[in-house]
């Protein structure tokens, strides 16, 4: 974003598509941050900075998802959200197999992509997407995020009840994914 006052700061938009399990989380995330609720690790006016999120637009291709979240611009088709919304960053957290074709468009379109994982299926799918981000100058992001994974949140809870002197974890991935 350009250095100038919060005070005239344009509004990021950013749309969410797919709003399974994890578009949810992320909704929930970004009206959160709209509020100015954050993590105490933030640094700077992040307050006002995090306040002008705007969440400009949800697309699931299931209609009851979309009519139990009301007062947001809704699509069933990320095509028409993009040329709609005009998002800065989308959202992508839709079945996997759908990611490469959703990120594809929302670069070609000009928005930034923050993709749940697994990002893509295939290596040549994952290079399409480096070079379109490059001739775009527009970020593609991998979603791993763990804090909001059960194990990350009770971990969380037992710090907080227990408060330990000296804390080591080792984690062990076991899902058979490529």
């Amino acid at each position: 974003m350009a250095a100038c006052s919060p005070k005239n700061r344009r509004r990021v938009q950013i749309a969410v598509v797919g709003l399974g399990k994890m578009g949810t989380v992320h909704l929930n995330a970004l009206q959160s941050l709209q509020k100015g609720e954050h993590e105490n690790y933030y640094k700077g006016d992040s307050k006002e900075i995090l306040s002008n999120i705007e969440i400009c637009g949800l697309c699931d291709i299931l209609p009851e998802k979309l009519n139990a979240i009301p007062g947001y611009r809704v699509y069933s088709d990320p095509r028409d959200l993009l040329n709609s919304t005009a998002p800065d960053l989308v959202i992508i957290s839709t079945p996997v197999n759908t990611h490469f074709r959703i990120a594809r468009q929302c670069l070609e379109y000009g928005a930034h992509v923050f993709v749940e994982k697994p990002i893509v299926t295939k290596y040549e799918e994952w290079n399409e997407l480096l070079k379109l981000s490059s001739t775009t100058q527009r970020k593609v992001m991998a979603g791993h995020i763990e804090r909001y994974n059960p194990v990350s949140l009770k971990l969380k809870q037992i710090i907080a009840d227990c408060k330990p002197s000296n804390i080591s974890f080792q984690f062990t991935r076991t899902q058979p994914h490529d």
